[in-house]
């Protein structure tokens, strides 16, 4: 243990006293307004938007920090958040769901991806990610699963079935493990590298969680940064140059 770290021993305290601490910290507010909304945002959460607001290395607010402020934040967060999983959504069925199964089911067929040498990932690796797509093929209610396997004999459902039952991560797990010359390929359809196209994926899917578990988007640092397409395949990424930290690259991609 660090001898420089102590234990963690801050009270619990209830709503009123949250709203009355924020108040004395200097934050411009009607005390039952305040508590009323951290009745319905945890106070943690709502901190957060409250970081740029604090004067510097003290837990006290700049002069004139109003509440009604950082609320328009909060609510431009939750907006963009919003916003954002659409076209996430958007995409999630565009390119996986869509494009990818052509893409795949064309080369290796409709049961491709039950055969671990069409992928550039371990065999244990393989029957891991059958397990899961497996899982989510047999928890599933919908009737076109069960038109199948009334009618067809097969163990596995073809690709362009069982990915409407698939998460997006078992989804991106074979796009990514892919053999390379299938990812150039495949890539070649977004106007990007292969090894862009990887990045771009990992970043949405980190972003689609924040998204999914309400996080803070608004002044996040990407904690999976994007690569950034060189000039002449996406000019869109440097007038101006996009930094890959902020969440404006994600919507840079997105668009």
């Amino acid at each position: 243990m660090n001898p420089a770290k102590q234990p963690y021993n801050k009270p619990p305290l209830s709503f009123e006293k949250q709203a009355a601490l924020l108040i004395q910290r200097g934050l411009i507010a009607d005390q039952d307004e305040l508590t009323n909304f951290l009745r319905r945002t945890n106070y943690y959460r709502f901190s957060t938007y409250l970081y740029p607001f604090r004067l510097p290395h003290s837990d006290d607010f700049q002069p004139n920090t109003a509440f009604s402020d950082v609320c328009v934040l909060y609510d431009f967060d939750q907006a963009l958040r919003a916003l954002l999983f659409n076209a996430l959504a958007a995409l999630e069925i565009s390119m996986l769901r869509t494009h990818f199964v052509e893409f795949f089911t064309q080369r290796y067929g409709a049961f491709g991806y039950t055969a671990p040498d069409n992928f550039d990932m371990p065999p244990t690796q393989h029957e891991t990610l059958m397990g899961r797509i497996q899982e989510s093929v047999d928890r599933s209610q919908e009737e076109f699963v069960k038109h199948f396997r009334d009618k067809y004999s097969d163990d596995y459902l073809p690709l362009w079935i069982a990915v409407e039952t698939m998460s997006f991560g078992n989804t991106m797990t074979m796009v990514l493990n892919m053999h390379r010359e299938d990812k150039k390929g495949f890539a070649q359809r977004y106007g990007v590298a292969y090894v862009v196209m990887d990045s771009w994926l990992r970043t949405l899917n980190y972003v689609r969680n924040c998204c999914a578990h309400h996080a803070r988007l608004w002044n996040r640092a990407l904690a999976i940064k994007p690569l950034i397409p060189h000039e002449k395949h996406r000019p869109e990424f440097h007038k101006p140059p996009v930094r890959n930290s902020r969440i404006f690259a994600v919507l840079t991609i997105a668009q």
